[in-house]
């Protein structure tokens, strides 16, 4: 048995343990673009000729000028344009910084030709490499190649399984030797890309597949737009190996710290590990696809959450995922289960998640211990989500781009509004009316109530009830806030409402406006649609810097609710379980969430893939007493 743990995390932690000024990224980049940065150089290395480098130069006459001219070309008409176009909503505020996400394109195709161009004058790029008889691209580049890791140390409950996928792994132009490299947009920290590079060469090297030319140097390159780059050689790990061994111990909770401690949810569910039975349902997995013509190979122990079992597979040589999902429906069947299975891809490997029949509750007090420290002066802008796997609760950062507003969906009996109360219950607990106020948008005007006359509201008219102060004229009066907070910052001269809070004794609470039900608020006549819809583009676009947040709920996904003002200007996503798969389409580009479980089952995404969490459940006593804490406004 071993606990699962993937490189994002411990990169995550790396960057966390770096200071703020060694990671700050000076605004010339955000995750969205990061993101775009990563699949474009996937492509320009890949194996697909109409987009790969060998496609853009295959042509090319033997002048290193004209490959640079030729592959920048390629770059913006095969990869940059179209990506742009297709996010444009998202980018629309962002002109400086996608200026610099295409220079840092134009700086990588140069990288990839200097690299190109070495090899071509020491031999080792024969003009045969861009035909389809000769050596294939792979002997130069072999691009997201996934690396495993079984680590244990004296001391530990269990193994820790690490898993990672390599951005690339490049044949030296200098040496016959390898070197893996990691490819990032922006400034990063030093410190946390000297010990992210340490952490591949170990994994490399300690790999549990035992692959083939291991990498002898690692490496990772900042695109600031110009390349700067991170070497790390053999000799220079040990240095942070100890370091890193115990970072992931304490990550995947297999130290000292029992598992079981009061306040976090067991790895196991319920603390007797997996059973002979649920091994077995691995067993069958693998049985019922090959039935139908698909091998799979089974990955280590399957890892028990409070609602589901998940199973790791790698596919067969020349396998694809596509005929694995379409079989969802099969295994749903020959399993007997209440709903299909979820499966996707994950850090390389193909994830099924199968529904527990001896399902978990987890509580809202279960996880209270895993809040942030309530901050009297600066309060907290964390809003929690749910557990994972790990039993650990994971947040939106209201102060992130990303985060700064949140749209939540999915069908009666989801969970969606016990997660809206938890979500609630969580930010009362860190922060006072001195640095929270809430605006809470009551369309059946049930859901809420028990925050009449509490001192978190914004004003007296923040507890919007059917037959009350329109909600259009309460986000319009929200509009009028964001706009006086605008006018004081820059007069005082901060670029937002946490350096104006930094810097002076007199703070600004932030403002977080939740709304409920938002299908039923645009159903009352087209009029009032337009200017909620309206209300809604100002604040999604700009309100974040003043400290201004929205998170909206709704029961119908569909085109006509999420398209628009939402779908422009709401980027983090909640996927509760919605009843068509064209929903979970439009609420977070992929299907799934129509095979979720419901009760508080669903898919967390703001950049990149969902996770899948578990939001916890606020009793309806506990709720009562958080929600009418007596805090005194000072």
């Amino acid at each position: 048995m071993s606990v699962s743990l993937n490189v994002r995390q411990v990169r995550e932690a790396l960057y966390r343990q770096a200071s703020a000024d060694e990671t700050e990224n000076h605004g010339t980049s955000t995750p969205l673009l990061g993101r775009l940065f990563h699949e474009i150089f996937r492509d320009l290395v890949g194996p697909d000729r109409r987009l790969n480098w060998v496609g853009a130069l295959s042509e090319a006459e033997a002048d290193r000028r004209e490959w640079e001219r030729l592959l920048i070309k390629h770059s913006y008409r095969q990869l940059v344009g179209p990506r742009l176009f297709r996010e444009q909503s998202r980018l629309h505020n962002e002109t400086e910084k996608v200026l610099h996400f295409w220079k840092g394109i134009q700086a990588l195709s140069n990288w990839l030709v200097g690299l190109l161009w070495t090899a071509r004058e020491r031999g080792n790029l024969p003009r045969t490499i861009f035909s389809s008889t000769g050596p294939r691209a792979e002997a130069l580049f072999r691009p997201e190649v996934p690396v495993v890791w079984e680590v244990f140390q004296e001391g530990w409950m269990d193994t820790v399984r690490l898993s990672g996928v390599a951005d690339l792994i490049l044949r030296r132009p200098d040496s016959r030797g390898w070197a893996v490299v990691e490819i990032k947009l922006g400034k990063g920290s030093e410190l946390a890309d000297f010990s992210q590079a340490c952490l591949y060469h170990l994994m490399f090297s300690n790999q549990a597949s035992g692959a083939q030319d291991q990498p002898d140097v690692s490496a990772v390159i900042h695109f600031n737009p110009e390349p700067i780059e991170r070497v790390v050689k053999t000799d220079q790990v040990g240095k942070v190996e100890k370091e890193l061994v115990q970072l992931i111990g304490r990550l995947a909770g297999v130290g000292s710290i029992p598992r079981d401690r009061p306040g976090e949810i067991r790895v196991q569910g319920d603390g007797t590990g997996i059973s002979g039975e649920q091994r077995q349902l691995g067993q069958k997995l693998v049985e019922i696809f090959k039935e139908y013509g698909v091998l799979l190979t089974l990955d280590a122990e399957p890892v028990l959450g409070p609602s589901f079992l998940r199973f790791h597979l790698f596919l067969g040589e020349g396998e694809r995922l596509a005929p694995v999902q379409r079989l969802a429906q099969e295994v749903q069947m020959r399993l007997g289960m209440e709903t299909a299975p979820l499966i996707y891809l994950d850090q390389g490997q193909v994830v099924i998640d199968l529904q527990r029949p001896d399902r978990q509750t987890v509580f809202f007090s279960e996880i209270m211990d895993q809040l942030p420290q309530t901050d009297p002066r600066a309060g907290n802008c964390l809003v929690p989500l749910g557990v994972d796997l790990m039993g650990r609760l994971q947040f939106a950062d209201l102060a992130r781009p990303e985060h700064a507003h949140l749209l939540v969906a999915g069908t009666t009996g989801s969970g969606k509004s016990e997660w809206l109360l938890s979500a609630l219950a969580g930010l009362l607990k860190t922060n006072r009316p001195e640095t929270l106020r809430l605006i809470l948008i009551d369309p059946k005007g049930n859901i809420f109530n028990d925050f009449k006359g509490s001192p978190f509201l914004f004003n007296e008219q923040a507890l919007v009830h059917p037959g009350g102060v329109p909600p259009v004229e309460v986000l319009s009066n929200l509009v009028n806030e964001m706009d006086e907070r605008y006018h004081l910052l820059e007069e005082k001269g901060f670029p937002s409402l946490t350096e104006y809070n930094r810097a002076l004794d007199k703070k600004m609470p932030r403002i977080v406006c939740f709304c409920d039900e938002y299908y039923d608020l645009i159903q009352r006549g087209r009029k009032e649609r337009e200017a909620l819809e309206d209300l809604i583009f100002r604040l999604g676009a700009k309100a974040r810097a003043a400290g201004i947040h929205l998170i909206v709920a709704t029961q119908q996904p569909g085109r006509q609710v999420i398209k628009g003002a939402l779908d422009a200007n709401l980027p983090a996503r909640l996927g509760f379980k919605t009843s068509k798969s064209i929903e979970s389409k439009m609420l977070l580009n992929t299907s799934g969430a129509e095979n979720l479980l419901g009760l508080g089952d669903f898919l967390f995404k703001d950049i990149g893939d969902p996770i899948r969490l578990q939001a916890p459940w606020l009793t309806p006593e506990l709720r009562k007493q958080i929600f009418s804490m007596g805090w005194t406004i000072e």
